[in-house]
């Protein structure tokens, strides 16, 4: 249960890795 729940919360923190960086490379382009 608790592996489960950290392997969640590490791929929750991967997603919003990922979009914060395609939001950097956006902005970037938009410059």
């Amino acid at each position: 249960m608790l592996a489960a729940e950290t392997n969640s919360k590490k791929a929750e923190i991967v997603i919003k890795s990922g979009a914060d960086v395609n939001s950097k490379k956006k902005m970037d382009g938009q410059l």
